[in-house]
């Protein structure tokens, strides 16, 4: 993640006078991702690779260099065994509980640790999962569908998301909002929510539902947003 984060930072801050130097440490970075990729054993190192790559092919496949896009469609079976890999965990984690029954207030997790480790490897193979698709519809093709989670769930909770201790997790999870949304339906977030309530991936989820300005709105408290089902 650190050799991702910080190629990702250099060509945030590229000129035309350093392209050259970034575009070598983007290629640089995923070289290393890949070697220590392979070496990945626990799940926070299987979750951690496929966000890197996410980071990094989404450099090299929109930037509109020809040999960074084709560097990236070069390795995309690799991307693909990785995402396999990590659905896999999701599904270990989850021991086949549907993810309502698991988000339920009434099932708290065993732990905060376990709750940030499953939420990651939702919200990672999800956004793996766009990013896999989009790449493929702008080459004209179709996407591995067999690949594809039918159904993805997440829990949408800034108080849980933010806790700092054990204790305040858990305090959250008994007394704070929670939402449970399954294959992007808002539709109780729109509802219920307040602006204090969504976390900032949730919040990118919604602008992306609704626009910028839909979400503008949510974000001073208007409730009046009319969001198809």
């Amino acid at each position: 993640m650190l050799a991702a984060f910080s190629a990702a930072t250099a060509y945030a801050g590229r000129t035309p006078q350093n392209k050259g130097w970034v575009y070598k440490l983007v290629s640089e970075a995923a070289r290393e991702i890949h070697r220590e990729g392979e070496r990945a054993d626990t799940p926070a190192e299987r979750v951690a690779r496929v966000q890197a790559l996410v980071i990094l092919d989404s450099i090299r496949m929109f930037d509109g260099d020809v040999a960074l896009r084709a560097a990236t469609e070069r390795e995309t079976p690799q991307f693909l065994a990785w995402l396999s890999s990590l659905k896999e965990l999701k599904d270990e984690l989850e021991a086949g509980i549907s993810p309502e029954v698991l988000m339920s207030r009434d099932r708290p997790p065993a732990s905060w640790e376990n709750w940030v480790l499953l939420e990651s490897v939702r919200r990672t193979v999800m956004m793996a999962f766009s990013f896999i698709c989009i790449s493929y519809i702008l080459k004209s093709q179709e996407p591995p569908c067999e690949i594809m989670e039918p159904c993805i769930s997440f829990t949408v909770s800034r108080h849980l998301w933010e806790a700092p201790s054990s204790v305040a997790f858990f305090q959250s999870w008994h007394h704070k909002p929670q939402y449970c949304v399954s294959e992007m339906d808002f539709k109780e977030v729109w509802m219920h929510a307040r602006p204090d309530d969504v976390d900032d991936f949730a919040k990118l989820m919604l602008t992306a539902q609704a626009g910028p300005d839909a979400m503008e709105y949510f974000m001073v408290g208007n409730a009046n947003i009319s969001v198809g089902a």
